[in-house]
């Protein structure tokens, strides 16, 4: 037990940064941004899980950030000491990051309330936040605490948004954002490149991307700060949906694809056994290899809830059909606007008749009814892709 305990708390300890041009915060899709804009500059990732350098050099200027702590959120917070040690630990990203003096700071967790913090501190780089899933109602007022706490309102400098819709939600519940980027979605763009905008072939009728979530029960869900919210809402829908699902696999014969969402995820898997029995084929999870994205584009048709994955989807053509069954705003909030691709509300008899009227219509059309709202939600472009774009503004930045 007592090594154990010695070598977790040793693998929190990293050494002192390098110098670079460019700084990653959060250790997520690093090897995308690397192969997709950083290329050949160098750069330095700032864990956020904990993870301490205690190298004199920081512990100095983290000492010496202590005058940035904000007062305001410690004291509107209810646990006030772990308020303060989570203030004293943003002090440590904020020595790490003034330490390795990037021009450029990027990440793919947009909606860190840390990175955003950190961004309005640290004005000696450019923090450019890359969204990663359309932001609903509970991500930008019921999981937020109420004012006057600090934290009731986002704020932070750059974000490279899908489309337009960001830019009004995010006004819509007064968050402050200093410059939108409506640039499209990183991964689909990334995706797109790597496999040369030729989609593979068509082999199922439905596609379901997997928002399988780990949680079963809501003891389980319990755990998690925001369960009173998200645990009822996500679960009422996905089974509301799922339900529907099953029965017209019952009923039509058509051939599904479940394309899952955690690697080498047993219990993922034995969950949709249970529920849709042994005809699914699963498409394992890989992100490095776009496998959502690759799965979508197998089939003739994708049904999901609000799947990110089906988002950018939709915002390149492909046909696609949110379905809000329990006609919750949580989901209508992020994806009604696209019109035919959306079903609110309804019985199975509604589900039946929109997926079969989805499987016809021709893809083009398709595309004609859906171009506004796939515009809006997404603001897909081929020809200047968001990976490049960002590529260009470091490559400025990094200039001077």
């Amino acid at each position: 037990m007592a090594q154990e305990l010695v070598a977790k708390v040793l693998r929190k300890l990293v050494p002192l940064p390098a110098k670079a041009p460019a700084a990653i915060v959060y250790a997520d899709r690093v090897a995308m941004i690397e192969k997709w804009v950083l290329k050949e500059i160098p750069y330095e990732v700032v864990r956020v899980d904990g993870s301490v350098c205690l190298h004199p050099l920081i512990l100095l200027r983290t000492l010496a950030n202590l005058r940035h702590v904000d007062w305001n959120y410690v004291r509107h917070s209810r646990w006030r000491l772990l308020a303060l040690a989570k203030q004293g630990y943003e002090m440590h990203l904020l020595a790490l990051l003034q330490h390795i003096s990037p021009k450029v700071v990027l990440t793919t967790i947009d909606n860190s309330a840390v990175f955003h913090r950190l961004s309005l501190l640290h004005r000696a780089a450019q923090y450019y936040a890359i969204m990663n899933g359309l932001r609903s109602l509970i991500d930008l007022r019921l999981d937020l605490p109420p004012p006057p706490h600090p934290n009731a309102k986002m704020r932070m400098t750059h974000l490279f948004c899908f489309g337009e819709h960001e830019i009004d939600v995010y006004r819509r519940f007064s968050h402050e954002v200093e410059k939108f980027h409506v640039a499209g979605a990183f991964v689909w763009g990334c995706y797109r490149e790597a496999s040369s905008n030729r989609p593979g072939e068509v082999t199922h009728d439905l596609c379901y991307v997997s928002q399988w979530d780990g949680y079963h029960s809501y003891a389980q869900y319990a755990l998690a700060p925001d369960a009173q919210l998200r645990w009822p809402i996500f679960h009422s829908a996905l089974s509301a949906m799922e339900t529907c699902l099953v029965r017209l696999l019952d009923e039509s014969g058509l051939s599904l694809l479940i394309a899952l969402r955690y690697e080498d995820c047993e219990q993922e898997k034995e969950y949709f056994r249970e529920r849709f029995g042994p005809r699914v084929e699963f498409v394992e999870a890989n992100r490095l290899d776009f496998s959502a994205y690759r799965a979508m584009d197998r089939a003739r048709l994708v049904v999901t809830l609000n799947s990110t994955c089906a988002v950018e989807a939709f915002g390149a053509g492909r046909k696609v059909l949110f379905c809000n069954m329990t006609a919750h705003p949580h989901f209508a909030l992020q994806v009604a606007q696209a019109g035919l691709g959306y079903l609110e509300g309804g019985t199975f008899d509604d589900f039946k008749a929109r997926v079969m009227e989805l499987l016809d219509v021709d893809p083009a059309k398709y595309r004609d009814a859906t171009r506004d709202g796939a515009r809006y939600l997404v603001n897909d472009d081929p020809r200047n892709p968001v990976h490049e774009r960002i590529r260009r503004l470091t490559l400025e930045a990094i200039a001077g």
